[in-house]
């Protein structure tokens, strides 16, 4: 049987690539190939997430479900200081000559090359709860 899980490598870059893309109503170059370019990129989110993380973790236990405001009006979409103060550090160590979208509200959007997708705390309900299922997502 063949595996159809979820994509890896080039798929898994070419598939963000085109979602990001599509999301802001741009054409997407179909020749994206992963270089060393992409590869220190990953390694500088990758930092940014640690460091964003570690800010998380020194709130995980101490919020509760109390200390969260509804986003939209929606029972479950979400939004603690954590979540606000985590998009902040990582908006900040973005360079600004990069756009970035946030999930909190940050919105840098210029027409550079490259965009910056970002969820400060992936699983806030999970985090509220003390479920350690969550994470710091950049793309």
């Amino acid at each position: 049987m063949e595996n159809v899980g979820v994509p890896t490598g080039r798929d898994l870059y070419t598939l963000l690539y085109i979602t990001v893309f599509n999301a802001l109503g741009r054409k997407p170059s179909m020749s994206f190939t992963p270089n060393d370019s992409h590869r220190s990129l990953l390694q500088l989110a990758v930092g940014h997430a640690e460091v964003a993380g570690d800010l998380l973790l020194s709130y995980y236990g101490q919020l509760r479900r109390e200390h969260a405001e509804r986003k939209g009006g929606r029972q479950r979409d979400l939004v603690t200081k954590a979540d606000r103060e985590a998009e902040k550090l990582l908006v900040d160590r973005i360079p600004g000559s990069d756009d970035v979208l946030g999930e909190e509200g940050s919105l840098r959007l210029t027409g550079a090359d490259r965009l910056w997708v970002i969820d400060p705390l992936d699983g806030t309900v999970n985090y509220l709860h003390g479920i350690p299922f969550w994470a710091v997502s950049i793309a």
